[in-house]
């Protein structure tokens, strides 16, 4: 099919664009599975019931895409098993035995009498060809200015998906990272289609000699199209997936996160402090429990003044690797400090 050189041309045009691009989100992306892989920051998690509704419809998305596919557009040379070189009224009249007989069938019977016609319906579709009223065989253009609604209209209604999924009222602020990419895509998408069609040469179907020979080359785009669309919601529904149960492309919180994080955790330090407080001041007023204070402490104390736990404590001493205990109570508080501040030992890390 003459489809797959077009799409050759089109890569080999925006090459080196494509490589740069992909060479400087290649070294960003390893850099950032590496620190996901390395740091014990992130932990996975359940799926967010925001980024649950913006997967399902993803979801949606890509089975409807799926199910156009199977529904191919009328093409009376498919339709027929005709050559290019059929008659019109041979043509037409094989139509006529597969179904029956509609209006526009005689506006594209007056219309498909030359080459050079038909090689534009195999170009531009079906609808194009027989609803253009000001378009020609002798100006190819107009044909190509007639199609830009239907061939930018997928597009739009797809864009709004993605929007709709990237969005922060519809799936929380996680979804929002990925809207940059998914806008470059759509775009990206929009203009190679754009740019095949426009330079689609349609006198390649002037050497095929049987019909499974021609190059359905708008039935095929649409098909390709909707390949893409599909491509496109599963890679997103992936991403968000990873990224909202924090197994991959884990972003470390704002430094205003942070800060609230460590002052909502000084004051519940400072709560509980004053909790203590209270029930110290309420046992040093009360003369049974003060005795029982008193009591416990004098106890504890001729405990640990005693000969047999002081020898005890020696020996103990002795027998634990004194450096072993301090690494551990350093891990032990930095695990206490990351659980309150997320990610900040792995920014200090990184500056």
């Amino acid at each position: 099919m003459a489809l797959l050189p077009a799409i050759v041309a089109l890569v080999k045009t925006f090459w080196i664009p494509l490589t740069l691009w992909g060479f400087r989100n290649g070294i960003s992306l390893y850099h950032q599975l590496r620190a996901t892989y390395a740091s014990n920051a992130s932990r996975i998690r359940p799926c967010p019931a925001s980024t649950q509704r913006a997967l399902n419809l993803l979801f949606f998305s890509a089975l409807t895409c799926l199910l156009l596919s199977f529904q191919s557009p009328p093409n009376i040379f498919r339709e027929t098993r005709s050559k290019l070189q059929t008659p019109p009224d041979v043509l037409f009249a094989r139509l006529r035995h597969i179904r029956p007989h509609a209006e526009v069938d005689e506006l594209l019977r007056d219309r498909l009498q030359s080459k050079e016609s038909k090689l534009l319906y195999l170009a531009y579709g079906h609808d194009t060809f027989a609803h253009c009223v000001y378009c020609s065989s002798s100006d190819p253009i107009s044909y190509l200015v007639y199609s830009l609604p239907s061939l930018l209209t997928p597009h739009l209604a797809h864009a709004a998906v993605l929007a709709l999924t990237t969005s922060g009222l519809f799936t929380g602020t996680g979804g929002a990272r990925w809207r940059p990419h998914i806008t470059l895509a759509v775009l990206a998408m929009a203009a190679g289609e754009l740019y095949m069609v426009a330079t689609f040469n349609i006198s390649d179907n002037v050497k095929s000699t049987r019909w499974n020979e021609l190059d359905f080359f708008h039935d095929n785009l649409r098909l390709y199209r909707l390949a893409a669309f599909m491509t496109i919601d599963m890679v997103l529904a992936g991403v968000k997936w990873l990224s909202a149960t924090q197994r991959l492309f884990v972003q470390p919180p704002k430094t205003s996160e942070r800060l609230m994080a460590l002052l909502q955790a000084s004051e519940g330090g400072s709560m509980r402090q004053g909790a203590a407080g209270a029930v110290l001041n309420a046992v040093a007023r009360d003369r049974r429990l003060r005795g029982r204070w008193e009591e416990y402490w004098r106890v504890e104390e001729e405990l640990s003044t005693s000969r047999g736990v002081i020898e005890a404590e020696r020996r103990a001493v002795e027998r634990v690797d004194v450096r072993t205990i301090n690494n551990r109570a350093d891990q032990l508080a930095n695990d206490v400090v990351d659980r309150l501040v997320p990610g900040v030992f792995e920014q200090q890390t990184n500056t």
